[in-house]
């Protein structure tokens, strides 16, 4: 039955080719590089090579083609003696068999319409036509690498970035970005439809202004929004005979406190000599002021007080709004072995708004071993 086989890395290719010629003994010879140059940006092109498998022995089935690009993609053919092409695609395995005489065709496509907009330098990239040889018992698979060299040419310059990265965003708030769009070519208008975002929380609009128009992007968060990553996409309209202007975006939306680890670890030390700190920082996504921040709970895994094992001090430096400095040292008491627990803050008065950050330490004396 045929198998599909997902994309794969440049990294894993050369491992793969290896394995493939290692389990079978002809060699197949890899294609020579298909260059197609620099693809305008939002067209989609091809280029026909055929694949010798004269150095494969036994009967030779077409199985599949996959590459290290999306953006790369094949239509598979078996091409007579007399030129005519037999398609191999949604074909039943059986009717994938080459016949006397026929060989692998491979109709190769570049798709640049769904790319960025932004340059990509005309580089190598690898992709392979997947076989089964053989019968019976010694059927095998083989890779036939294939080597395309492309790159991208866009129309437009996108400053200062191809995205939109909104970073942090507060529940409450807003920011706006803007790219500036301008044309290689200052003989050609830059024409742009209204844009839309499919993020219901983000506006857009589009200003015009000499040789040169803004993409304008407004994130505004409610109150009631979750916390967490958004993403997707604001497409402009390019008129008639050009693709979409599809232009990323990504944020995080933020609330409450946030610590800047998750963990602590103070890791094997001398007890009798040694008295290790750790620091992070605590960031109260909720207020323009520095957090007024308390001890609510530390505990070790028994939910026993390690207070007595631990200092917790908090400092806040008014030039770093949102932010407290927190630091844990170690005050003694190595009689009672490792420590691992939980250092859990709030804020004072609102034990609902709190942070948790796991602790762990080794204590040792002498040549004792932490268990």
């Amino acid at each position: 039955m045929h198998r599909r086989c997902p994309l794969w890395s440049c990294r894993a290719f050369g491992l793969a080719i290896a394995l493939a010629l290692g389990a079978c003994g002809s060699k197949p010879v890899a294609v020579d590089a298909l260059d197609f140059g620099a693809v305008s940006w939002g067209q989609r092109v091809s280029k026909d090579v055929i694949v010798g498998v004269d150095r494969l022995e036994g009967p030779v089935h077409v199985l599949d083609f996959r590459s290290d690009c999306s953006c790369i993609t094949a239509e598979l053919f078996a091409r007579g003696g007399g030129g005519a092409l037999r398609p191999l695609a949604d074909v039943p395995f059986a009717q994938r068999r080459l016949a006397d005489g026929e060989v692998p065709l491979l109709r190769v496509w570049i798709d640049a319409r769904d790319k960025l907009v932004a340059d990509e330098a005309v580089a190598l990239h690898e992709a392979a036509l997947l076989l089964s040889v053989g019968d019976g018992d010694a059927v095998r698979d083989v890779e036939m690498p294939v080597s395309l060299r492309f790159g991208i040419e866009s129309p437009l310059r996108l400053l200062p970035s191809p995205q939109f990265e909104f970073g942090d965003v507060r529940k409450g708030g807003e920011r706006a970005l803007r790219i500036r769009l301008v044309a290689k070519d200052s003989a050609k208008a830059l024409a742009f439809g209204e844009p839309m975002s499919d993020e219901p929380r983000i506006r857009c609009a589009m200003e015009h202004g000499g040789d040169a128009a803004e993409l304008v992007a407004t994130l505004s968060v409610g109150q009631g929004d979750g916390a967490g990553l958004i993403a997707g996409r604001i497409e402009v309209p390019m008129g008639t005979d050009a693709p979409s202007l599809r232009v990323p975006f990504a944020a995080r939306v933020v609330a409450g406190l946030e610590a800047s680890v998750s963990n602590v670890s103070f890791g094997v030390f001398d007890a009798a000599s040694e008295r290790p700190e750790r620091g992070f920082t605590v960031i109260d996504h909720d207020s323009d002021a520095a957090p007024d921040l308390r001890v609510l709970r530390f505990a070790d895994t028994t939910g026993a007080d390690v207070a007595d094992r631990m200092d917790v001090t908090i400092t806040v430096d008014a030039a770093r709004p949102r932010e407290a400095k927190v630091r844990v040292a170690w005050k003694g008491d190595a009689g009672r072995g490792p420590l691992r627990g939980d250092l859990v803050l709030s804020k004072k008065g609102q034990d609902d708004a709190f942070v948790q950050v796991g602790i762990a330490a080794f204590p040792r004396i002498g040549s004792e071993k932490p268990r």
